[in-house]
């Protein structure tokens, strides 16, 4: 697993061809910014590859919705797995083992790839973005965190001609790959608030950790 830094030279170019390559950038990152400043929820079915040097390459899948500010529901079909917030209460229920964890306050539980899907609309301001060339219509997007996150180094994400989310490719600080390849985005959908509530199985183990 390595991380790309995809630096654009421009060999005998001049300041206006660097001019007009920055230009392109700047209004490509806007036409991003202003499709999700007015999207509250994003609905897809995901498809999830970690590649780690220790364990190798483990699949899954299942579905995700979001919605803002800060709710969510990632659900992998295949373990039964689901990762669960109301926004201020986290729950991962672990199916095989009939367990929950249970975080109470998740200001510090959010994945980057939550984290960067509920910040579409604010892309130029978190990250230092350098957009990479691809074939077809795909716009491709180079994310380098400005905060000084050192929790991941670089995000890799890919949107189609619509700016619909189409994969997210993480690579973390132990330089673990993570991929989302999403599928039948749905934005704007319509959700009920019950659906980031979870319902702790009676007969469950509760682990409760933070807060």
């Amino acid at each position: 697993m390595t991380s790309v830094l995809v630096m654009f030279t421009a060999l005998f170019a001049g300041q206006a061809n660097g001019a007009e390559k920055d230009g392109e950038q700047s209004q490509i990152v806007r036409s991003v910014e202003a499709k999700y400043s007015k999207v509250d929820v994003i609905k897809a079915d995901f498809e999830q590859t970690v590649k780690t040097e220790a364990w190798g390459e483990e699949v899954q899948s299942g579905e995700m919705v979001l919605k803002r500010p800060a709710k969510m529901l990632w659900e992998f079909s295949s373990t039964g797995k689901k990762f669960v917030t109301n926004g201020s209460t986290m729950w991962i229920y672990v199916k095989k083992e009939n367990q929950v964890i249970r975080y109470k306050d998740v200001s510090a539980t959010g994945s980057t790839a939550d984290s960067l899907l509920q910040s579409l609309d604010n892309l130029e301001s978190l990250f230092q973005v350098q957009i990479i060339p691809s074939k077809g219509t795909d716009r491709v997007l180079n994310l380098l965190p400005k905060n000084g996150d050192v929790t991941f180094k670089s995000v890799r994400l890919t949107l189609d001609m619509d700016s619909v989310i189409k994969e997210v490719v993480i690579v973390d600080a132990v330089n673990t790959v993570t991929t989302l390849k999403f599928s039948d985005v749905e934005l704007n959908k319509e959700v009920a608030d019950s659906q980031f509530e979870f319902q702790i199985p009676a007969d469950a183990k509760v682990i409760d950790a933070g807060g």
